[in-house]
């Protein structure tokens, strides 16, 4: 059941959000900067995509802040912002602690998030995240400055066009395309794109990926014209024991393309098994062993592999090894993003060791390997 949207409060600032569903596990999840609460649900793929979701969770959804029908605030809408605004949102919703999704751009956000506060994060879900935007010397993972100061003008200058759609979801159709430039303009205004632009150009979360505790799953589409799949392999690469799923596809919007395979994939890491669907596209996914170093050529698409067959890393499942909601230990410290708009001190670990009481919901779900 999709309830009404409801708005968390976070100093001054309003971040609208919204539950759907009533599943055994708090799914809290942000797609990034592409939401609007009130928008979405307009179009039957992302409709299906999100109640798929919502079949076998609680699924809390909310809009970042400046973002669709969210409060920007006094300043900009730095990282540490964002993460208080999440901590807002499960508050306001009744989440003591929660399976986090962050979608893209909205990941390097959770991924400080699921480190500041670890009692709180019971599981991590992570699709194409970006922990560092502009390449450096100790990260060839990412733009150089010339090409994300290409890709920045021309993310701010088409706004509203969907002339972008080229990159984010080549598979779409003129119908696709019309509604897209429409929630582009219900989104953010061209103001506010400049600011977010800036802010992402800005992201570098590296030294909060090993300090992240939750059992992590990674997704991401091999094609991904966006965020390059080297990127992602770097992060899955830091996140002590990360399961890293990399699926066929091209499309960086997740409900574009096969997104049953993505819901799956989700829904056995939280629940233990997934529901059988028939594929919403050409079905198969290359499991990466960051052991083994292996890939394998799946769908004709080629990777490197010494072994045949799926290759994964232990057993992915959350329940697997693991007792949910119960945090491990980790020691006092203080967590930073450092570069550019992300940059901040509030944000800081808990004491070690400390047990954080589970909501009624949590103890309710029971995972078994």
């Amino acid at each position: 059941m999709r309830g009404p949207i409801r708005y968390a409060v976070n100093g001054d600032v309003h971040i609208a959000y919204q539950t759907v569903g009533d599943g055994p596990v708090d799914l809290v999840h942000t797609s990034g900067i592409w939401s609007n609460l009130d928008i979405m649900w307009e179009w039957p793929a992302w409709a299906s995509y999100l109640e798929q979701l919502a079949s076998f969770s609680r699924l809390v959804l909310f809009d970042m802040r400046g973002i669709g029908l969210s409060d920007r605030g006094t300043g900009p809408p730095i990282l540490e912002l964002q993460a208080e605004d999440l901590r807002a949102v499960m508050d306001a919703a009744g989440c003591e602690t929660a399976a986090i999704y962050g979608g893209a751009r909205g990941a390097a956000m959770t991924m400080l998030f699921a480190a500041t506060w670890p009692e709180r994060v019971r599981a991590l879900v992570l699709y194409a995240p970006v922990a560092k935007t502009v390449r450096s010397p100790d990260w060839p993972y990412g733009k150089s400055e010339e090409e994300q100061r290409r890709f920045y003008e021309r993310f701010v200058a088409e706004m509203g066009t969907a002339q972008n759609l080229d990159l984010q979801g080549p598979s779409y159709d003129q119908a696709f395309k019309r509604w897209w430039g429409r929630l582009e303009r219900l989104v953010a205004t061209p103001g506010a794109y400049r600011e977010l632009g800036g802010i992402l150009t800005g992201i570098d979360v590296r030294n909060v990926l090993p300090l992240i505790q939750a059992p992590t799953l990674i997704l991401h589409r091999a094609g991904d014209r966006i965020v390059p799949v080297d990127q992602v392999r770097a992060v899955a690469e830091r996140i002590p024991g990360a399961h890293y799923v990399e699926l066929p596809g091209i499309d960086h919007i997740p409900f574009l393309g096969d997104w049953n395979s993505l819901v799956g994939e989700i829904q056995e890491f939280l629940m233990g098994a997934r529901t059988p669907r028939e594929p919403s596209a050409p079905p198969g996914r290359v499991p990466w062993n960051r052991a083994g170093h292996g890939w394998r050529r799946v769908h004709g698409d080629l990777r490197r592999s010494g072994q045949g067959g799926p290759v994964r890393r232990g057993d992915h499942r959350l329940g697997a090894g693991t007792r949910p909601g119960r945090p491990g230990r980790h020691p006092r410290g203080r967590v930073r993003a450092d570069a550019g708009w992300a940059r901040g001190d509030r944000a800081a670990h808990r004491l070690a060791g400390r047990r954080v009481g589970r909501s009624r919901r949590d103890r309710s779900l029971e995972h078994r390997p």
